[in-house]
C-alpha cells in the first residue's frame, strides 16, 4: 500500500478572512494527528500568502498557520 497524503485545496481569497484560512485550520488538525498533508492555494487564494494578509490574521487562524509552518507542510501556489 502506498503512503497516503491529505491535500487541502482552497480558492478563497483574503477578502474572506475566516474562509480563506480554513485550509490551514484543517491542515493544522491533520498535523496534530500525525497525518501527512499539504496545502494548495489556487487563484484568489494565493493572495493570503502576501505579507499584509498574513499580518492581519489572529487567534485560531494564526495558530493554525504557525502550526503548518512549524511542521514544514508544503504550501503550493497556483495561478488558477
Amino acid at each position: 500500500m502506498s503512503p497516503r497524503k491529505l491535500i487541502f485545496y482552497s480558492t478563497t481569497g483574503p477578502d474572506a478572512d475566516n474562509a480563506a484560512w480554513r485550509a490551514f485550520t484543517m491542515a493544522a488538525g491533520a498535523v496534530k494527528h500525525g497525518l501527512d498533508c499539504e496545502v494548495v492555494l489556487a487563484g484568489p487564494a494565493t493572495g493570503i500568502m502576501r505579507r499584509d494578509a498574513r499580518s492581519r490574521i489572529q487567534g485560531r487562524q494564526r495558530e493554525a498557520f504557525e502550526t503548518v509552518q512549524a511542521a514544514r507542510v508544503p504550501i503550493y501556489l497556483s495561478p488558477g
